[in-house]
């Protein structure tokens, strides 16, 4: 086998998949593929475009601007760069700059319909009537289909009571809606979507045929991170652990704990790295040819899939013709149930294999999978937070303004401050997980989020450190653990709710000191383990009386 067989298009295992990413709703696993890509490509124009449009859907508006900019910069005859600085002028209300933007598309792209159009209407919201007229008629003639302009003439008709233009207007609409000849070929499509456009990339090479073990073969591949001095001892599973993304460091974590904690032997497959900079063990995204054929040999040979997210293929492999209903557990830690739990869940139904959740409601609601496995935390990574004197510090790791509403947590602090609390908010953004954790060990207070109505990863560091954490908490996550002791908020009482701990700042040791006993008792690692471990039990042997506890871990 050569190097040529198992190499991937270094642009195919970024660009195309940070484009899937979007497409789903998967900002932040898209921002931290392309993050990481353009460490090494700084210059590549398209990944910076695509990071743009990632960003502003995140909701992190500044920092799209400036990409696209950037963008400019490089190559200034890039349309779809100015298109998007006008949706963003647009949103901030900046319209002059929003009318230039769109006049630059324009003059690169004269038949963009949809530019036409917008500029049109930004001409007419300004008052001027002859030019907004004069675009959406221009639209018109380049599309006389497009629905958009068509009805944005008509109500400038209409208002300005030209009652008989407005009529013949609507004729030549209907008109030119009459189904083509079938034997017209279709019009090529001049205007592409302009947010994120897919980049044309395609995979070079092929995953090679299937590759059996002898037994030496796979105690030298699964032994690999297994302590030497329990090599002897280790009796039970060859195990994989798979996923696209080492989400929040989870998947790392449980094949360390599994090679140093118990009977099985574990290997872990990571396809896409992350700025993050979690433990590793093989990431595809490095484009190592090695570490592609042994992950081809690590699939092929497990006797147990542990799969984070749902199955990817890895090349022309498509995990799901390994797994069974006996063989496997698929682990879901958020976005992919929300976005398609419906049809993952009717998936899981058809072939009998286990899925794993979150006490998360909007994951649950449409694939009611099992959800009694808490996220695991090591809380002897973090520093202790210092004694609340002086101005106290409150962190908001952003990662999607939109949904943990940063904006809010913005303005909130911005009025309290105003009010005379002593407070001062610190935005953790594109910083590596240990940096994170320093922050967070100068900090007092963390603002985690409102949204999904549990609360994840983040407010776990956070209440190891001895934090104050603010966050939503839903009524099924209350139904769950009714005990936990986030500091529960609405948007209408998340500035009260802050403002109480400044004024009685004594109370913060206590709360925090209830958050690291939280933190240790239901996110302790081994307790976890045992958890994976009784599941894998379930899934080989089915439901059984166990002789004794604690049989899988190492003596």
């Amino acid at each position: 086998m050569t190097n040529d067989d198992v190499m991937f298009d270094e642009n195919y295992s970024v660009l195309e998949d940070a484009f899937k990413m979007v497409e789903h709703g998967e900002y932040e696993i898209a921002a931290a593929m392309l993050e990481k890509y353009l460490q090494s490509s700084p210059g590549d124009i398209d990944a910076i475009h695509l990071m743009g449009a990632t960003q502003a859907k995140m909701g992190n508006i500044d920092r799209a601007e400036s990409l696209f900019k950037k963008e400019l910069e490089i190559n200034p005859n890039r349309p779809d760069a100015f298109y998007n600085l006008g949706l963003i002028h647009i949103q901030q209300n900046r319209i002059a700059e929003a009318i230039n933007d769109y006049e630059n598309v324009i003059k690169l792209k004269p038949a963009d319909n949809q530019a036409l159009n917008d500029l049109g209407v930004l001409y007419m919201s300004q008052g001027d009537k002859v030019n907004g007229e004069r675009l959406l008629s221009q639209a018109l003639k380049s599309d006389p289909t497009y629905k958009d302009a068509f009805l944005n003439l008509f109500e400038i008709l209409w208002k300005q009571n030209r009652y008989n233009e407005a009529v013949e207007h609507v004729y030549d609409f209907l008109t030119a809606l009459v189904p083509q000849s079938a034997s017209q070929q279709p019009p090529v499509d001049s205007n592409p979507t302009v947010e994120q456009p897919a980049p044309s990339i395609t995979i070079k090479h092929k995953a090679p045929a299937i590759i059996k073990l002898s037994q030496s073969e796979k105690l030298d591949i699964f032994e690999k991170h297994v302590p030497e001095s329990l090599r002897a001892k280790k009796t039970g599973m060859n195990m994989a652990i798979i996923a696209d993304f080492n989400i929040a460091g989870q998947l790392t974590q449980l094949f360390r704990l599994i090679n140093e904690k118990t009977i099985h032997r574990a290997r872990c497959i990571i396809v896409h790295d992350d700025y993050l900079s979690y433990d590793k063990d093989l990431v595809l995204s490095d484009n190592k040819p090695d570490d592609f054929e042994t992950a081809l040999k690590i699939i092929e040979n497990a006797d147990f899939y542990h799969i984070g997210r749902f199955p990817v293929k890895i090349g022309d492999l498509d995990l799901a013709d390994y797994l069974r209903p006996d063989n496997a557990v698929i682990q879901y830690f958020g976005s992919d149930l929300r976005n398609d739990g419906f049809n993952i869940y009717n998936w899981h139904k058809s072939n009998r294999i286990v899925g794993l959740s979150a006490w998360d409601y909007t994951m649950l609601k449409d694939s009611p999978f099992f959800y009694h496995i808490n996220m695991m935390f090591d809380a002897s990574r973090v520093k202790r937070a210092p004694y609340p004197e002086g101005t106290l510090k409150i962190v908001h790791p952003t990662t999607n303004r939109n949904i943990k509403k940063t904006e809010l947590f913005l303005n909130t602090i911005d009025r309290l401050r105003r009010e005379g609390c002593d407070i001062e908010p610190v935005l953790i953004e594109h910083k590596t997980n240990q940096e994170c954790l320093d922050l967070k060990s100068q900090a007092h207070l963390t603002y985690d989020q409102i949204s999904v109505g549990i609360y994840g990863v983040s407010a776990i560091e956070s209440m190891a450190a001895g934090h104050v954490v603010f966050g939503g908490i839903s009524n099924f996550a209350a139904s769950y653990h009714p005990d936990n002791p986030i500091v529960w908020v609405t948007e209408n009482s998340l500035a009260q709710r802050i403002k109480y701990f400044v004024e009685h700042r004594e109370q913060i040791p206590d709360r925090g000191q209830a958050g690291i006993d939280w933190v240790k008792m239901h996110h302790d690692p081994m307790k976890i383990l045992c958890q994976h471990l009784y599941m894998y039990d379930f899934i080989k042997h089915g439901h059984r009386f166990l002789e004794e506890s604690d049989a899988q871990l190492m003596r």
